[in-house]
């Protein structure tokens, strides 16, 4: 897939876009910032903006293995997350004991990353 940079105006450092296919019921082809790069890449797409404080809203997706296939964590976070990271049971059990919530995918790949396969 073709990977450009874009230098938006408001940050003052180049973010780097990638063409990546989501896994889900349509597969569509989508541009996707790259968040964060490591065994699971971390992968956002503007949503849009909240009304109330007109912070910009992310749908997260992740991948493996500079795969071009990439999950949402968009919906249905739990039962996602717990299918696509059934590889590291340690993981898994964070997020069924709600250690790790949607709101937490940050910090989900950075534990990934650092601690399973």
């Amino acid at each position: 897939m073709t990977l450009f940079q874009l230098k938006p105006k408001i940050e003052k450092e180049f973010s780097e876009y990638q063409y990546k296919v989501s896994n889900g019921y349509y597969k569509k082809i989508k541009l996707l910032q790259l968040y964060k790069k490591g065994k699971i890449t971390l992968y956002r797409e503007l949503k849009g903006f909240a009304d109330d404080t007109n912070r910009a809203l992310y749908i997260f997706y992740v991948g493996k293995n500079n795969n071009d296939i990439v999950t949402s964590l968009d919906v249905k976070f739990k039962k996602t997350a717990i299918n696509f990271f059934k590889d590291c049971p340690e993981l898994v059990q964070k997020i069924n004991n709600k250690k790790y919530l949607k709101k937490n995918v940050v910090e989900v790949i950075e534990f990934y990353n650092m601690n399973c396969n």
